[in-house]
C-alpha cells in the first residue's frame, strides 16, 4: 500500500473520530512486511493526526509474514 492510499484512509478515519468519538476507536494498520515496507515507511502519515490534535489511538500487527 502506498502512502497517499494510507494518508486518504486516515482523513477518513480522523473525520470519523471527531464524529463519532465513541464509536470510532481506532486506526488499523495491517501490512505483511515482508512484501512490502516496514511501518517506518509510513510514519509521516501516522504522525499526521497528532499533528493535527486528533487523538486516534492505532493497532498495529508489525512483524507480519506469510512465511
Amino acid at each position: 500500500m502506498e502512502p497517499d492510499v494510507v494518508a486518504a484512509a486516515m482523513n477518513v478515519t480522523m473525520r470519523l473520530r471527531k464524529q463519532f468519538p465513541n464509536d470510532l476507536v481506532g486506526f488499523d494498520l495491517v501490512t505483511q512486511e515482508d512484501t512490502g515496507h516496514p511501518f517506518l515507511y509510513y510514519i509521516d502519515e501516522l504522525l499526521y493526526p497528532s499533528q493535527m490534535g486528533v487523538d486516534l489511538p492505532y493497532f498495529f500487527h508489525a512483524g507480519e509474514t506469510g512465511k
